[in-house]
């Protein structure tokens, strides 16, 4: 009989689920690829030293992230057996991660798998130039074509057509761009404050933007010029 008992004894001990111990860390598990600043939910597990769930854990949450731009929806909170799923969105696209901190205990924390975020469609060009070019001189700017969060959105296959406030501009002709990109040069003949280079796409005109210039000369501090 005792034989019989100490067996039993010993199979439920071995058949038994052990108890986990306090939490230590957390696991973090959320989706990838993701849209830029599209809704997600991510799952929040609170793991003892040996990766066993730790069902009493009774603090909260706080999160952070790699991208700058990280929205979190839910807001900081306690979880619920040991686990708890949260919302987000995140902005900058690329490879991005979210930690999660106990917001006492800083050293149960921890941190997400790599989140891949892809940039939204286009709805912007981004151009860029020398603010003060000079006056019948060829310079060079450049057009990015952006989301709205001004990720550049390197599948953009549109076409771009350029125009100008200053009448006499010497424009590129229509182009495209290579992945989200390209670089152009140009010419402006008037000497004003304020001239600008546009460009529109073809097919989609609420897709545009502009970069302004001061084509004016640029007067040396100190110097009288006869």
């Amino acid at each position: 009989m005792l034989r019989q008992i100490a067996i039993a004894v010993m199979l439920c001990s071995v058949f038994s689920p052990a108890l986990a111990g306090p939490a230590t860390h957390f696991s973090v598990v959320a989706p990838s690829p993701v849209g830029s600043f599209n809704n997600n939910s991510l799952t929040v597990t609170a793991l003892d030293a040996l990766n066993a769930t730790d069902t009493t854990y009774a603090g909260t949450v706080h999160f952070t992230s790699s991208d700058p731009g990280y929205v979190n929806s839910s807001g900081d909170g306690p979880l619920t057996n040991g686990t708890g799923s949260f919302n987000f969105a995140l902005k900058t696209a690329g490879p991005q991660t979210i930690t999660a901190t106990d917001s006492v205990n800083l050293a149960i924390t921890g941190t997400s798998n790599t989140i891949m975020v892809n940039p939204g469609p286009t709805s912007r060009f981004l151009l860029n130039g020398p603010s003060n070019p000079n006056p019948g001189v060829v310079f060079n700017f450049t057009v990015t074509a952006a989301d709205l969060y001004g990720n550049t959105t390197p599948a953009y296959s549109g076409v771009v057509h350029f125009t100008s406030t200053d009448a006499g501009a010497v424009l590129p002709a229509d182009s495209t761009l290579s992945n989200g990109a390209g670089t152009f040069s140009a010419t402006l003949q008037a000497a004003n404050m304020n001239e600008s280079i546009t460009a529109t796409d073809t097919v989609d005109s609420s897709i545009t933007g502009s970069v302004n210039f001061s084509t004016l000369p640029v007067r040396l501090q100190g110097f009288d010029v006869e």
